[in-house]
C-alpha cells in the first residue's frame, strides 16, 4: 500500500515546472477539457504542445489510432535531439 502513504498530498495542487518538451494529445469529442485547460497546463509544462484529434473521444489511441500514432511519431521526431 505504498500509494496510501501519499494519501494526504494526493489531491494537492501540483508544484514544480517541467521545462522539457511535452505533448498533450486529446480527442475533440472527449468530456475531459484538455483544450480548455491549456493555460493551466502550460503553467507546469511551459513548452507543452497540444494536439486535438477530430472524431476521437478520451481514448484517442483507440478511436483514431492512425492519427494518434502519426502525432506521437511527429512529436518524438521533432524532439529526439532534446533528451
Amino acid at each position: 500500500m505504498k500509494a496510501m502513504r501519499n494519501a494526504d498530498t494526493l489531491m494537492e495542487e501540483p508544484s514544480g515546472v517541467y521545462n522539457g518538451p511535452a505533448c498533450f494529445i486529446y480527442g475533440a469529442l472527449s468530456s475531459y477539457s484538455v483544450g480548455a485547460e491549456k493555460e493551466h497546463i502550460t503553467q507546469f509544462f511551459p513548452k507543452a504542445e497540444f494536439i486535438e484529434i477530430d472524431d476521437a473521444a478520451h481514448d484517442v489511441h483507440i478511436d483514431q489510432p492512425l492519427h494518434f500514432t502519426k502525432a506521437v511519431i511527429k512529436f518524438i521526431s521533432q524532439n529526439e535531439n532534446l533528451s
